[in-house]
């Protein structure tokens, strides 16, 4: 049983307590010079005894272990001291059969996303989840699984992170796991993915059902249908059949959907997950099973009340980035795999680039936006616009009256792109943008205060300035005379909000009309918004290159001088201005990185605070002006790294040296009579002028 107890607290407790050890000075200081050197002794004792078991060694005994089965860590490759421990038993201890034993492998090598089957949400944190809301999904086509998210579980259940949600998963799932996913690109968000346990192709997952589908919106869910609120549903039911119809408000899109689809219900006496066994989109009705069910008219308070979701069981086949073993015939397996391995490299020594990007959530103007998150921008600068463009179009029908948003992504495209420069943040919002932002997508719809038609000219006058166009086609609605309804290319600009246009018909006027013209443009929210210029202070220390034969090391202790030094002259005292600097003998740099360096300079300690005593004997070889900076070194000598690979240095990595390493050693455990055939798939986007899959057999 672990306990924190200490030699030190160990000996107190031997000793008479007459003689009050723990306050009495001497005793005190007699055990406490006893106790932590045998507490020394022991904590190495431990450390050495861990050096003896794979489970628990760190490099470079682990190393040592692994030689005593043959084995060694694949060069090259940086891989940590964890992914080794896994890497050891199963080529030591593993049966050998083949085809688990390269699963293993591959599971080493590859990310779980690549080894394993998982279903990823849409949506991204914070997640609106109420209480009581369930998630239920079959594991491998056998197990199921039906987890109950509860308030108790979140800090805010209205507010759910993706961690927490993961959590109460891996809590109640016995079959499954989850995790939360950072996604970098386009922009930064943080989904939920949920993975089968099982390595390799026989793992599967299946959603059935769940409230929680709405708020994450996984695999399968069917975003255009149910995307409205103010929808009115009359509910009968014969038998445990229930017959839901659109009978007002807001369409739910019901041509979207088809048999076999789940209903995912958030309306109070309905609540829960139905599998829909009709679908009539002529009459807007749907049908599934619910003999708990209400009857009577249901409408919706938001647009998350009533969803839909298509199952699919997903399968490793699904993920185009698999890693998996494939059984062809009895004597041959396929084995597929990325041109590149993940490994289980060190974070200390990889070498990230880094960007700043954040999602626009307004256009505020012209010249100003606001971000989703400004907190890394720089307070002026340059950024490119990954636009997300729109048209806007008002469908208007005797049971809909609806503005319908359809967007565009783009992408950057290279040289071309516009870089807008900034000159201010405040809070989330960039302003003072150059040049103007694209133009908004808008309907830049005005309701007419006159609509006249003199021989076959109308003459519209809007009841505020318009910017119609010449050339543009202007829709006309709601006018008494139905004539006038229609769309029609403007031909006359008259003044700021008067416009002409030619009909075929003659005298006549109409009240009661709006007009609208429908641009093409960028849409309010959704483009991503990359910072171009650099910034220097990023956070983010390391890695480094250390010279192990460099003849001093530096510390932090810095302090610039205040008094100028000259060549050929000796300074017994330096005035120093505010510094770090220790009152002890040492040596110090001056000028470090730049062409006057000098040093290493012996001081022998500071009269002051202001001032250190510099080796009187010392000749300096350069001018140091005032406020240049001096330095102290934190001990002569090159740097000695630590044996536990905590300081591993900066390493570059072939992209293609992991999956070399990996058919190598695939080939040294298989079987004789065994044929592998390998199947690398290679990014579609640099080889799309080749076949994607590079393919080499190999007998045993």
């Amino acid at each position: 049983m672990a306990t924190n107890v200490t030699k030190v607290d160990r000996l107190h407790d031997l000793m008479p307590a007459v003689f009050n050890t723990k306050t009495n000075p001497n005793w005190s200081g007699l055990i406490e010079a006893a106790g932590s050197q045998d507490q020394l002794i022991a904590d190495l004792v431990e450390e050495v005894r861990k050096q003896f078991f794979v489970k628990t060694a760190s490099r470079p005994y682990i190393d040592t272990l692994a030689s005593n089965n043959l084995l060694s860590r694949p060069r090259l490759l940086g891989m940590d001291d964890p992914t080794f421990r896994k890497y050891i038993p199963i080529l030591s201890y593993q049966p050998k059969q083949v085809r688990n034993i390269i699963t293993s492998i591959l599971d080493i090598f590859f990310a779980k996303e690549s080894t394993s089957t998982y279903m990823t949400s849409s949506a991204a944190e914070p997640f609106v989840f109420e209480d009581g809301w369930e998630l239920n999904y079959l594991v491998d086509g056998v197990y199921d699984e039906f987890i109950v998210f509860e308030a108790s579980d979140f800090a805010n259940i209205g507010a759910a992170t993706a961690a927490e949600i993961a959590s109460v998963i891996n809590r109640k799932g016995r079959y499954s796991f989850a995790e939360a996913y950072l996604v970098q690109n386009p922009i930064k968000q943080t989904l939920v993915r949920i993975f089968s346990k099982t390595i390799g192709s026989r793992g599967s997952l299946l959603i059935e059902g769940g409230r929680s589908l709405i708020a994450l919106q996984p695999n399968g869910f069917i975003s255009d249908a149910g995307t409205n609120s103010n929808t009115s549903y009359t509910v009968t039911k014969i038998g445990d059949e229930l017959t839901w119809e659109w009978t007002g408000g807001n369409t739910p899109s019901i041509n979207f959907l088809k048999t076999g689809d789940i209903a995912i219900i958030d309306l109070v006496g309905n609540e829960g997950s139905f599998a829909l066994e009709s679908v009539d989109i002529a009459n807007n009705k749907f049908v599934f099973r619910n003999l708990l069910g209400n009857t009577g008219t249901f409408t919706q308070t938001s647009s998350d009340d009533v969803k839909f979701l298509r199952p699919k069981n997903i399968a490793l086949s699904d993920n185009p980035t698999r890693a998996a073993v494939w059984e062809v015939s009895p004597d041959e397996i396929s084995v597929e795999f990325p041109a590149t391995a993940t490994v289980g490299r060190n974070i200390i020594g990889g070498a990230y680039i880094n960007g700043v990007t954040s999602i626009m959530t307004t256009r505020i103007s012209d010249t100003s936006l606001t971000l989703l998150d400004a907190t890394n921008f720089t307070s002026s600068g340059t950024f490119k616009l990954q636009r997300v463009d729109e048209i806007k179009t008002r469908i208007l029908t005797i049971s809909e009256n609806n503005v319908i948003s359809v967007p565009i992504n783009t992408r950057l495209q290279g040289v071309d792109e516009i870089l807008y420069s900034y000159s201010g943040v405040t809070g989330n919002n960039l302003t003072g943008i150059s040049p103007s932002l694209p133009v908004a997508s808008s309907l830049h719809e005005y309701t007419l205060s006159s609509l006249t038609r003199n021989g076959t000219e109308a003459t519209a006058v809007t009841s505020a300035i318009n910017s119609y166009n010449v050339g543009e086609y202007v829709a006309i609605s709601g006018a008494s005379d139905p004539t006038f309804n229609g769309s029609w290319l403007i031909s006359t600009i008259v003044n700021s909000t008067t416009f002409k246009f030619d009909t075929s018909l003659f005298l006549s006027s109409a009240i009661g009309a709006t007009a609208r013209v429908e641009r093409f443009g960028l849409a309010d929210s959704g483009s991503v918004v990359i910072l171009n210029n650099s910034k220097l202070n990023t956070g983010i220390d390391g890695p480094h290159i250390y010279d192990t034969n460099s003849s001093f090391v530096l510390s932090s202790l810095t302090a610039p001088i205040t008094t100028a030094i000259q060549a050929g002259k000796i300074v017994p005292i330096l005035n120093i201005g505010t510094n770090s600097i220790l009152n002890e003998p040492g040596f110090v740099i001056f000028d470090y990185g730049q062409l006057t360096q000098e040093g290493p300079v012996p001081y022998l300690y500071k009269p002051n605070s202001n001032s250190i005593a510099l080796d009187p004997s010392y000749v300096f070889l350069f001018n140091h002006s005032i406020n240049s900076t001096m330095v102290m070194l934190r001990y002569k000598g090159g740097v000695v790294l630590t044996a536990d690979g905590a300081q591993i240095p900066a390493y570059v990595t072939d992209t293609s040296v992991a999956r070399i390493a990996l058919q190598k050693l695939m080939l040294d455990v298989k079987a004789a009579g065994i044929f592998i055939n390998f199947l690398i798939k290679f990014p579609d986007q640099l080889y799309s002028v080749l076949d994607t899959y590079n393919s080499s057999a190999s007998l045993g």
